[in-house]
């Protein structure tokens, strides 16, 4: 009896089980053998006498099936999307970098590759359904990114890993949010939060990390804007800090106006505030200086203080490009700046080192030029006819201002021209173009094609001349690229519009400032000189004084925003790339044409101006591109177009090609993105929104002044 049932169980074990199975038998049969042993140790009849021995071995079997079989589902492998880090519901901020790892496993223990898996980061705010979905790329399971700027409505991201066949597994990221309450004194006038204008006193929940435009009107109701509690521009960027924050805006009653006059003047001709004092000295022209002596109350400040300043206003006939030429001196090398403000824009450093240092003149006054923070050579202003006013503020106590003057560099021709180009070759080297008309200030905008390259590959421009200017490709890598079609704009700068009314400018400005997701999105705050409903944006970097890449950017109140009619800030984008860190590089030409969006005929050929959705993809996207259709078809296939990323949804920054051999039809065109592999090599990207200029037939258009 004892070796028929040990038999039979043996065998029931050893033909139903196997695999991983095999542990179970080895537990059930054992198990038997420990109940001949146990019934033996306490002899049949007690066992008889405690419960049937039938009864009493089918329990023990039973039992040891039920235990083994929990023992092994333990010692197998956890199978699926399996994330190892971060936690769940780890708590994030922006341009924090943040590691990730997981895996996904197969029933056998064995891990997916790299390539087999799929990582998405998902972005929530208030919808059910992610914003902004981007993909990450990961290296033996593990790979990092920077935590993007997602607005304040965000409420979560979720990190997710999955593959074919298998559940996506996703865990929480929640964002660092922070209250900042904003006040006026007198109280309830209006701030601007991020472009929208607000009565305070109001609070936000902002992310930690974020950048946002904080303005403070510099005339409202009467008043005149005086400083923020914490010091700083009435207009100024706030990198969002962890804790709780109150800022207060102080105004005064409006404070006396500088009175329009000549393009020279004597610096006691402005109007003074605070340390920014009247100076007797005999060096100076009229025996009158203006600036702070060595024991000011405020010594140095890299925000501009309107407590501190003096103001001037200077009426331009002639519209043109202009320089400030300046008369200072300085007390010490540590008096040797201003920070100067033209038509109420963004502050420039205006350094006067080289004077100050090499030849320390004091108390005599040198001439020099107004330029900015590692720009050699003079800014140059764009200015229509009218009053244009200036401010130089204090930033270093002991510097001086005998005199200044506007000087006219270029006038604007009454007449302008407009022209397309289309280059059917260019690859890594310089290229001459010759353009059809002669230009004073040639302004310059391409667009390179995307047909015949798997790398990266950007238009760049430098030497525009007076009827001429060189182009190349250019890889953000320096790999070597193959040759494709280029598309350029090229127009008079100035304020123009077209034969049919419409509004149209092209302008430029110099920087030595590179944003980029390792840095800032802030770009530089600009004034259109038209007045725009919608206004659509083009850009180019115009010249090559450093080694490193870099594209043409803009926004509107935020990174991912379109530039409005009302904000508008561009730059010098290098994506991924940290030579964007660098604080030496040399200052690039930036070049851009705004349009009022729409259509219309001149000269013989239809046209289209607009701003698409976001719809155009990346590289290496799913559905790579995209496509806008045409609010009217044209009668034949367009001859042009050009193109030009507006805001960016992704942190990584981009710039826009035409796509493919046949990027333009009667109704639409097909466009595409794509992204720098200086700091990684995925080159996938959200859905962008993109300028575009069409024309069906190759243009030499005649411009007027508005």
């Amino acid at each position: 009896m004892q070796f028929t049932l040990g038999y039979l169980a043996d065998l029931f074990i050893s033909r139903i089980l196997d695999g991983s199975w095999l542990i179970l038998a080895f537990k059930l049969r054992y198990t038997v053998y420990s109940l001949r042993i146990f019934r033996s140790f306490l002899g049949i009849s007690e066992l008889r006498s405690f419960v049937g021995m039938r009864q009493f071995k089918w329990v023990f079997l039973g039992l040891s099936l039920a235990l083994s079989f929990v023992a092994c589902q333990k010692s197998a492998p956890k199978t699926g999307s399996i994330i190892s880090s971060p936690k769940d519901g780890s708590s994030v901020e922006v341009n924090q970098i943040l590691t990730f790892a997981g895996k996904v496993v197969l029933k056998d223990g064995v891990s997916l590759g790299d390539e087999a898996v799929k990582w998405e980061l998902r972005a929530f705010t208030d919808a059910s359904e992610p914003s902004i979905v981007e993909e990450l790329t990961v290296s033996q399971g593990q790979g990092s990114f920077s935590i993007g700027d997602y607005g304040d409505t965000l409420e979560r991201l979720e990190l997710c890993l999955g593959a074919d066949g298998f559940d996506t597994q996703c865990i929480r990221l929640l964002p660092k949010k922070v209250t900042y309450r904003f006040e006026t004194s007198p109280a309830g006038l209006a701030l601007e939060w991020n472009g929208n204008s607000r009565q305070t006193p109001f609070e936000v929940d902002a992310l930690v990390g974020a950048e946002r435009e904080l303005s403070a009107p510099v005339e409202q109701n009467g008043l005149e804007f005086v400083s923020w509690n914490d010091a700083g521009l009435s207009t100024r960027t706030l990198t969002i800090a962890k804790e709780a924050k109150t800022l207060t805006a102080s105004y005064e009653e409006r404070a006396p106006t500088a009175n329009c006059g000549a393009l020279a003047q004597e610096a006691e001709a402005g109007v003074v505030f605070g340390d920014m004092k009247l100076l007797t000295t005999a060096t100076a022209s009229g025996g009158k200086a203006v600036g702070s002596d060595e024991n000011a109350s405020l010594d140095y400040t890299e925000n501009p203080d309107a407590r501190h300043r003096v103001d001037y206003c200077m009426k331009v006939a002639t519209p043109g490009i202009y320089r400030i030429k300046t008369w200072v001196a300085g007390q010490s090398v540590g008096a040797d700046s201003f920070l100067i403000q033209v038509n109420k824009g963004d502050a420039y450093t205006y350094s006067f080192a080289d004077i100050v240092r090499n030849a320390n003149p004091f108390p005599s006054f040198t001439e020099d030029y107004v330029k900015g923070l590692n720009v050699a050579d003079p800014l140059e202003f764009n200015f229509s006819a009218g009053d244009q006013r200036l401010s130089f503020y204090l930033r270093e106590d002991g510097a001086q201002l005998d005199k200044l003057e506007l000087e006219l560099i270029k006038a604007t021709p009454e007449n302008g021209f407009l022209e397309s180009i289309l280059i059917p070759s260019v690859a890594n080297d310089w290229q001459t173009v010759t353009t059809v008309k002669s230009y004073q200030n040639p302004i310059v905008v391409c667009t390179a094609r995307r047909e015949n390259n798997t790398l990266p590959a950007l238009a760049r421009v430098q030497k525009a001349a007076l009827n001429s200017f060189e182009v190349k490709l250019q890889n953000p890598s320096s790999e070597t690229l193959l040759a494709e079609q280029v598309t350029c704009l090229v127009a008079e700068q100035g304020v123009w519009q077209l034969a049919d009314g419409r509004k149209f400018e092209a302008q430029t400005y110099p920087t030595s400032q590179a944003d980029g997701a390792l840095g800032s999105w802030a770009g530089q705050k600009l004034s259109y000189e038209n007045s725009y409903t919608k206004p659509v944006v083009f850009g180019q970097v115009m010249s090559a004084n450093n080694a490193t890449w870099g594209s043409f950017w803009s926004r509107g109140d935020s990174r991912a925003d379109a530039p409005s009619a009302q904000y508008v800030r561009m730059g010098l984008q290098m994506g991924e790339d940290p030579a964007q860190l660098k604080t030496d590089r040399q200052a690039e030409q930036i070049t851009y044409m705004v349009f009022e969006a729409g259509s219309g005929t001149v000269d013989g050929s239809a046209y289209e101006v607009a701003l698409g959705a976001a719809a155009i993809a990346g590289v290496e996207n799913a559905n790579p591109g995209g496509s806008y259709s045409f609010t009217k078809s044209f009668a034949t296939v367009p001859e042009f177009a050009i193109a030009t990323v507006a805001g960016f949804t992704g942190g990584d920054g981009a710039w826009a090609s035409l796509a493919g051999a046949t990027p333009l039809s009667a109704s639409g065109i097909k466009l595409i993105v794509d992204e720098d592999q200086v700091g990684d090599s995925e080159r996938w990207h959200p859905e962008e929104r993109v300028s575009y200029l069409v024309f069906e037939k190759g243009v030499a258009l005649n411009l007027s002044r508005p």
